[in-house]
Order: C-alpha cells, then sequence, then structure tokens
C-alpha cells in the first residue's frame, strides 16, 4: 500500500509563508490547475516576499517554502540533488526571494503530475465523524490503488499536492531541511499548522501592509474564482431580496443551466453540507467590481457608530465590491454593495448593539446559521484585538484567530468547497425524477 506524505516547513515559528508577486490569478491558475502553457515565465521572474517571520538566515537554512498560491517552493540545493529524478514531473523556475532587504534565489516547482492521490469517500467520511474544533484540520485518507510516483496533485483538488513515500525516503537521506508530515495523521497536521501560526501582536509598517494587503487580496479572488464556477448556483441574487445595484448586474448564459440539476449540495471536509437552488428567470447574476470605498467613507461609518477599525479590515472594504463570497462553507462575510456596503454593517451592528457593539465587538459576517464572526476593537487602527465567534444561542464568545488577516489565512487553509448531486431519494422528494 502506497503511503503518501506532505511537505511542511521545518520553522517553528509564525509569518513565514511568501507572498507571490505580479499576476496572482495567472500564477495559481498555470501552477495549480495547469491553465496556459506558462509563455510568460519566459519573460518574468517570478518574485515574492518574504512574511516578517523569516530571516535570510532562515533562507539559508531552509530548503521547503509555503505559499497562499499552494505550489512548493525549493532550494538550490534541492533542485541540484533531485531535478534529474523529478524531470518527468516537475519544471522548476527560478524565483527571487525578498527578505530583510536581501534577494536569494529558489525556484517554484509546476508539478505535471495529476493523479487520484485522496480517497474522497473516505476522507468525507472520516470528516464527518470528527467532532473537533471550527478550524480543525481533518485527516486525508490516500487511496490505495495509487501508481507508481514521485509527487503529485490531486486530481479533483489540484490545490492539494503529495509525494510518495519512495520520494520521502530520499528526502530523508539527503537530509533535506524539510518536515515530513503524514496527511492521514491529524495529530501531526495540527502541530504543524500550531507552529506557523500568528502571534498576537501585528507588526506595523510599510511591508507588514503590504502582505496583509496581499493575504486580503488572496482570500477575496480565491472566493471569487470559486463563486465564479459554479455562478448559476452560487453567484445569484434571489427575486425575494433587494434587487442588485445598477453597477454589480450581469449576464448568465442559459447554456450553462442545460443538464444541471434543481438542487445541489455544497459540501466541505468538516463542515455540514447545505442545499443550493439554480438559478431562476426571477433572479439576477452580480458581477464584482473594483471597490469605489474611500478613506473619507469608511471614516464616516466609524462616526457613525463610534467605533475604530483595524487597518487589515479597511484594507478588506477597500478591495472590490461583492455580494455573498465564501471558501469556508461556515463562514460568510457581509456582502459589499458598491452603494449598500455601509448599511449593511450599520444595520447588522445596530441589529445587536446590546450583545456585541456595546460590549467592543464589531460584526462582520455570520456563521453557519448560529454564530456572528465579530472583530474585538481596540482604541488604535494599528492595533488588532483578534476576531471572535459570537453564539447566538449561548451568548458565548470564542476567539477564533488573534489578527483579521490571520483568520482570512486560515480559511484559505480549508479544503476547496465541492458541489456534490444530492442523493436519488431526495430527488423523488423534491419531485426531480
Amino acid at each position: 500500500m502506497e503511503r503518501i506524505y506532505k511537505i511542511e516547513s521545518v520553522l517553528r515559528k509564525s509569518n513565514t509563508i511568501i507572498i507571490i508577486q505580479g499576476n496572482y490569478d495567472r500564477i495559481y491558475n498555470y501552477f495549480n490547475h495547469n491553465n496556459g502553457d506558462g509563455r510568460f515565465l519566459k519573460y518574468t521572474k517570478l518574485k515574492g516576499i518574504a512574511q516578517e517571520g523569516l530571516t535570510k538566515k532562515d533562507l539559508d537554512k531552509c530548503d521547503f517554502l509555503r505559499t497562499f498560491c499552494c505550489f512548493p517552493i525549493f532550494s538550490q540545493r534541492f533542485v541540484d540533488r533531485l531535478s534529474h529524478i523529478l524531470k518527468d514531473e516537475v519544471i522548476f523556475y527560478p524565483i527571487e526571494i525578498c527578505c530583510e532587504n536581501q534577494k536569494k534565489d529558489f525556484y517554484a516547482a509546476k508539478i505535471l503530475n495529476y493523479m487520484d492521490v485522496i480517497d474522497h469517500q473516505q476522507t468525507e467520511l472520516q470528516a464527518q465523524n470528527d467532532d473537533s474544533s471550527l478550524f480543525s484540520i481533518p485527516p486525508i485518507i490516500a487511496n490505495r490503488c495509487l501508481k507508481d510516483f514521485y509527487i503529485a496533485r490531486d486530481t479533483k483538488d489540484t490545490y492539494e499536492w503529495f509525494i510518495s513515500e519512495k520520494l520521502k525516503n530520499i528526502l530523508i537521506k539527503e537530509k533535506f531541511a524539510m518536515k515530513l508530515v503524514n496527511p492521514e495523521n491529524k495529530t501531526e497536521q495540527e502541530e504543524c499548522r500550531k507552529n506557523t501560526r500568528r502571534t498576537p501582536t501585528l507588526k506595523t509598517g510599510k511591508v507588514s501592509s503590504i502582505k496583509n494587503e496581499a493575504t486580503i487580496r488572496s482570500y477575496i479572488d480565491k472566493c471569487l474564482e470559486l463563486v465564479q464556477e459554479h455562478k448559476e448556483y452560487l453567484m445569484y441574487v434571489a427575486s425575494y431580496e433587494p434587487t442588485i445595484e445598477p453597477e454589480m448586474q450581469d449576464f448568465l448564459d442559459n447554456n450553462l443551466l442545460e443538464g444541471k440539476s434543481p438542487k445541489i449540495y455544497v459540501t466541505q471536509p468538516g463542515r455540514t453540507n447545505y442545499m443550493v437552488d439554480i438559478i431562476t428567470e426571477k433572479d439576477h447574476i452580480w458581477k464584482a467590481i473594483d471597490s469605489q470605498i474611500s478613506d473619507e467613507d469608511i471614516d464616516k461609518l466609524e462616526g457613525e457608530l463610534n467605533v475604530i477599525l483595524p487597518l487589515s479590515y479597511k484594507s478588506y472594504l477597500k478591495y472590490k465590491h461583492f455580494y455573498e463570497i465564501f471558501w469556508d462553507i461556515d463562514v460568510f462575510l457581509y456582502p459589499k454593495p458598491i452603494h449598500s456596503w455601509d448599511k449593511i454593517l450599520i444595520e447588522e451592528n445596530q441589529e445587536m448593539q446590546e450583545e456585541i457593539l456595546d460590549e467592543g465587538y464589531f460584526a462582520i459576517g455570520r456563521y453557519s446559521d448560529h454564530g456572528v464572526i465579530v472583530l474585538k476593537l481596540t482604541d488604535d487602527e494599528n492595533k488588532e484585538g483578534g476576531v471572535f465567534l459570537f453564539d447566538c444561542e449561548t451568548q458565548e464568545v470564542k476567539v477564533l484567530e488573534p489578527t483579521f488577516t490571520e483568520f482570512l489565512n486560515q480559511i484559505l487553509h480549508n479544503p476547496k468547497p465541492v458541489l456534490q448531486e444530492i442523493k436519488n431519494w431526495e430527488k423523488k422528494m423534491y419531485k426531480m425524477e
């Protein structure tokens, strides 16, 4: 039986991810979805900025670095030793990493192998039986009939990539500075995640601001990519809800509806599936547009509610207008229509003024059907009080993450939500047959 492994950073501290610069969508789609021929990389060298937790000494000793783009970055030493072994499974592209005002060359790995690495049925069963905390990482169960390989992406969840036991043994023999984790072992996965969490203190300054903004843009862009992929189910406003604002109205090609089920499940490991309906002729498709929110607009909102919002959340407000988007199917931050984003925030917070606003929190979204995602407010926009879950049933408040950007970052570590056909007996119940 072939075992699979993940490569993780050997560093036991937070803020050690590389922020990729340039056209994120083009880079992400080429490396993860195999879209395009990569010709742009013949004329442009990849560049990345190290998060503030990384030092030049760290880069000198690490053979593996993580990115939000879900492709591995390896050292020169790794490429020198293993490129001949991996020549049929990986293309290595030079990438320049900027850290502490110095630059160091690494290599971004374009994985060519796409295989059914994950046993999705068994993985889903494990996740359903997992009663751990909100953002725990469920174990990943490997397909028991894998062909011989060194490194591969999963055919279905292409953002997930793994190495074989054969490559793991080579990495151990060569003593590369990287951690090898068994994804079926939940304890190992949680330990790696714990070692890369952000500390409660948010560093300020120009570099930190750039990195926080990169995280925010990555989150919004990936969420938009998800709903656009299934726009007939996920990117419309129902006829009984307020009309889409004119600048955000879009059109749907009716050919997309042919052969599609009237109802479908949105699923994600470790979460409760929920059902969505396909768009009807009375509903309206929306599109994302560039944000028109200014600092003055945010100042006015803060004055209205007598609050001081953290800079990270202000950056979130100032990047694109959209309606409902998500990456974690339990977490929905409030929509940002171009003319009513502030009205939504004001109404949501004033509705629970006594429970949330008066207690020093600010509502930014909902959790499933029983909670509100809130920011703990401070007296300084440069400080972060953390992100919390307010349980509407018990009135309890539970800490989720120490900062808003780390909250988004941890959500992006979740597997991509998947749409799944409903069962035959359900089709009969809903008279779909």
